[in-house]
């Protein structure tokens, strides 16, 4: 049986994964320049912004739907 969670409880999770992105970004990227990757970690920081760019549009979709109802 497929589980159906609230908005409320979607909108946790989605900001629980946006934070643990924004740690991995951290751990990947240059201490001194936040927006680079550290030499050697291009692709991984590259796939951590992607992926945080994906929560954060989850994000603003479950806030626009939280207007709506």
């Amino acid at each position: 049986m497929k589980q159906i969670i609230s908005t409320k409880e979607a909108h946790a999770w989605a900001e629980a994964l946006r934070l643990e992105l924004l740690r991995q970004k951290r751990a990947v990227g240059d201490p001194r320049a936040p927006m680079r990757a550290r030499p050697g970690q291009e692709e991984a920081f590259e796939k951590v912004e992607a992926n945080l760019a994906r929560a954060e549009l989850i994000l603003k979709l479950l806030a626009m739907e939280a207007l709506r109802t």
